[in-house]
């Protein structure tokens, strides 16, 4: 039997539902936490209020190619607060804070400049492609 309950953007499920590998009859609380952005598979996730801001990202399927990991925003709705974490630092074996995550946390991957940069040099040189071509249709026809 497998049910959740969500209060105040906690959820309660049986811990013998949770696929943990030790079947135990106690509730664990989960928090509810939106990750958004450049990952695999954004969304609404449930994790254990033990998580961070990179178990967060992981549940949603780790960053996608382009993703700004140096500049991760954590909106703690909750606060009102918005924090920045260099998840690039932490993974490059810095001493960093990754702070936990809590209910209500949104989480938003950005794309890095660099990304952004090319994403904006090839839409420029596919309209500059396009306006050559459409240049080139004119002046044959009124050569021709």
């Amino acid at each position: 039997m497998y049910w959740i309950l969500i209060i105040l953007g906690l959820s309660v499920t049986p811990q013998s539902e949770v696929n943990t590998g030790i079947k135990q009859n106690y509730p664990e609380v989960f928090v509810k936490v939106r990750v958004w952005g450049l990952v695999r598979t954004p969304g609404i996730y449930y994790l254990p209020p033990s998580s961070n801001v990179l178990d967060a990202i992981s549940s949603a399927g780790g960053p996608k190619s382009g993703a700004n990991l140096s500049n991760i925003k954590l909106i703690r709705a909750n606060r009102g607060e918005i924090l920045y974490i260099n998840v690039g630092k932490y993974i490059n074996g810095k001493n960093v804070d990754i702070p936990y995550v809590q209910s209500g946390d949104m989480i938003y991957v950005q794309q890095s400049f660099l990304d952004k940069f090319i994403g904006a040099v090839r839409t420029l040189a596919i309209f500059t492609g396009s306006i050559g071509l459409i240049y080139q249709i004119i002046y044959t026809k009124t050569k021709g």
